[in-house]
Protein backbone atom coordinates (compact mmCIF):
# COMPACT_ATOMS: atom_id res chain seq x y z
CA UNK A 1 0.00 0.00 0.00
CA UNK A 2 2.78 2.25 0.81
CA UNK A 3 4.99 1.64 -1.81
CA UNK A 4 1.93 2.25 -4.00
CA UNK A 5 1.21 5.95 -2.29
CA UNK A 6 5.08 6.46 -3.15
CA UNK A 7 5.11 5.59 -6.61
CA UNK A 8 4.53 9.22 -7.97
CA UNK A 9 7.93 10.09 -6.09
CA UNK A 10 10.05 7.31 -7.99
CA UNK A 11 8.99 8.65 -11.19
CA UNK A 12 9.25 12.36 -10.94
CA UNK A 13 12.40 13.98 -11.97
CA UNK A 14 13.88 16.08 -9.46
CA UNK A 15 17.27 17.18 -11.74
CA UNK A 16 16.02 20.80 -11.22
CA UNK A 17 15.18 20.86 -7.62
CA UNK A 18 17.75 19.13 -6.70
CA UNK A 19 20.62 21.55 -8.45
CA UNK A 20 18.78 24.52 -7.07
CA UNK A 21 19.23 22.98 -3.87
CA UNK A 22 22.67 22.42 -4.96
CA UNK A 23 23.68 26.01 -5.92
CA UNK A 24 21.47 28.02 -2.92
CA UNK A 25 22.02 25.63 0.69
CA UNK A 26 24.19 23.87 2.24
CA UNK A 27 22.38 20.55 2.03
CA UNK A 28 23.13 16.72 3.66
CA UNK A 29 22.42 13.81 1.21
CA UNK A 30 22.25 10.19 2.83
CA UNK A 31 22.20 7.24 0.47
CA UNK A 32 22.28 3.69 2.25
CA UNK A 33 24.51 0.57 1.28
CA UNK A 34 21.65 -1.62 0.61
CA UNK A 35 19.54 1.15 -1.23
CA UNK A 36 17.64 -0.94 -3.96
CA UNK A 37 16.86 2.57 -5.86
CA UNK A 38 19.39 4.46 -5.59
CA UNK A 39 22.66 2.83 -4.22
CA UNK A 40 25.35 4.86 -2.60
CA UNK A 41 27.77 3.74 -5.52
CA UNK A 42 25.58 5.06 -8.36
CA UNK A 43 25.74 8.80 -5.95
CA UNK A 44 29.36 10.35 -7.47
CA UNK A 45 28.28 9.18 -10.77
CA UNK A 46 24.79 11.05 -11.03
CA UNK A 47 26.64 13.98 -9.37
CA UNK A 48 28.93 14.23 -12.00
CA UNK A 49 25.92 14.21 -14.42
CA UNK A 50 24.49 17.59 -12.75
CA UNK A 51 25.52 20.99 -13.56
CA UNK A 52 25.66 23.30 -10.85
CA UNK A 53 27.66 25.51 -9.58
CA UNK A 54 30.19 23.87 -7.03
CA UNK A 55 30.55 20.64 -9.30
CA UNK A 56 34.46 21.34 -9.25
CA UNK A 57 34.92 21.54 -5.64
CA UNK A 58 32.27 18.08 -5.19
CA UNK A 59 34.78 16.19 -7.67
CA UNK A 60 37.64 17.69 -6.02
CA UNK A 61 36.68 16.89 -2.26
CA UNK A 62 38.17 14.35 -0.57
CA UNK A 63 35.77 11.86 0.75
CA UNK A 64 36.11 11.43 4.55
CA UNK A 65 34.43 9.40 7.04
CA UNK A 66 31.05 10.93 9.04
CA UNK A 67 31.15 10.07 12.87
CA UNK A 68 29.15 10.86 15.66
CA UNK A 69 30.30 10.15 18.93
CA UNK A 70 33.03 7.83 17.82
CA UNK A 71 30.38 5.84 15.74
CA UNK A 72 30.67 5.06 12.08
CA UNK A 73 28.21 5.98 9.83
CA UNK A 74 29.61 5.94 6.72
CA UNK A 75 31.47 8.51 3.65
CA UNK A 76 30.79 11.97 3.33
CA UNK A 77 32.54 14.38 1.02
CA UNK A 78 32.62 17.81 2.15
CA UNK A 79 33.06 20.88 0.31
Amino acid sequence: MVALMLFGDFITDITAKLISALDYQNILLYTGQVDALFPSTNFRKYFSTLKWTKKEAFEGAVRNTWSTCGDFHGGVWVI
